[in-house]
């Protein structure tokens, strides 16, 4: 059977035809897939049924057993596909998958490269972003997709080819993690590869690390509770700790892609200590970042711990001591009004212990700093 015929490369073409998408399971139907718009209009919903999810699985495993097991055909590559989407951390697949990519990568043109890439790209943010929830979270997957993003943002970047195309393609892979944390919660491989897209424009590209700043904050706005994303907003607080880690892992995928893929170079460099004249913006805006979302926190009388713990600094430190010094006015006031079994004082006194725990916790570490 032609792989056109596969259930495989029919889902890849549903894939490939949206700008974005969200793959998912439903209920039985009798269609192969089911297509429909978001209720948010931002993307298409890619519905699998059940029985076809199981025929894809079927078909991939099928083929898999009746070849060759060097055969990189395309047959083969969308074999590898159906087992990504249907199985969990079957390495030895995303290895073969790899290798047949970047072979199909080493005989291709440069415009046939880019083709490849982009699908490839597409495909894997798909996976990635679907409801699935082990392939959501699949931390082979979210290292492959780091690989894809030094050929097609990071090697652009830092070789002074910052295209247009390069600048979007960050801002897909900084949306797409988001999104893949909010459907999954406490997704830390969607997590650490945000972390780590973030670490790779650090002080090198204004607009890029903007970017990223502003959709991590409203997407942590709108999850109080998801330690996940508080931490990499954390990151923006910080120094980014493991930034030579990162750099090693960069380093390391290009050992494994330069040899497919010709002009992929290394990282000689931190991407702090580039392009110096950004220095200034980071430096004197981390503080802002951290007073500004602690601002907002009591703003909205958050009672939970980790958010203000991810951007504690001194500067937000003071502001909380503020905080609780007014709220405990608020409290002796309803107190000596009879007030201590409403709704509102249960939901200030928490604030105030919340709010406490975090000071606490600040004077800990102070302390043991010296």
């Amino acid at each position: 059977m032609s792989y056109k015929e596969t259930l495989c490369y029919q889902l890849c073409q549903l894939i490939l035809g949206a700008e974005n998408c969200t793959i998912g399971l439903i209920p039985e139907t009798t269609e192969c897939f089911l297509t429909h718009l978001s209720e948010d209009g931002k993307c298409i919903e890619i519905g699998i049924p059940k029985k076809t999810f199981l025929k894809i699985f079927k078909e991939s495993h099928s083929y898999w057993h009746s070849v060759n097991a060097g055969d990189i055909s395309l047959n083969t590559y969308y074999c590898t596909f159906g087992y990504l989407l249907t199985t969990n951390e079957n390495h030895s697949i995303i290895r073969l998958h790899e290798v047949i990519l970047l072979r199909m990568l080493s005989k291709a043109t440069e415009r046939e490269k880019s083709q490849i890439l982009l699908q490839e790209f597409k495909i894997i943010i798909a996976l990635l972003t679907s409801r699935l929830k082990k392939i959501n979270k699949s931390s082979s997957l979210w290292l492959w997709l780091r690989k894809l993003s030094i050929t097609m943002v990071f090697n652009p970047l830092f070789n002074g080819n910052q295209t247009a195309d390069a600048f979007e393609k960050f801002k897909i892979l900084i949306d797409s993690a988001i999104k893949a944390c909010e459907l999954h919660f406490s997704n830390y491989y969607a997590a650490s590869s945000l972390r780590w897209f973030i670490r790779m424009v650090y002080n090198h590209n204004y607009e890029l690390e903007e970017y990223a700043q502003q959709k991590l904050i409203e997407a942590c706005h709108r999850h109080l509770t998801d330690s996940s994303l508080w931490s990499v907003l954390g990151l923006l607080v910080n120094e980014p700790e493991g930034l030579d880690y990162a750099i090693e892992e960069y380093n390391s995928f290009v050992d494994q892609i330069s040899p497919h893929i010709s002009g992929i170079q290394k990282i000689q460099f931190k991407p702090d200590q580039t392009h110096h004249h950004h220095h200034q913006y980071h430096r004197s805006d981390t503080s802002g970042v951290s007073q500004s979302q602690t601002k907002w926190l009591l703003a909205v009388k958050c009672t939970i711990f980790t958010p203000y713990i991810s951007i504690l600094s001194n500067e937000s430190y003071g502001l909380i001591c503020q905080s609780i010094e007014l709220e405990k006015e608020e409290l002796k006031s309803m107190k000596e009004k009879n007030l201590c079994e409403s709704y509102i004082y249960e939901t200030s006194k928490a604030f105030v212990d919340t709010l406490e725990r975090v000071c606490n916790k600040y004077n800990g570490i102070m302390h043991q700093q010296h």
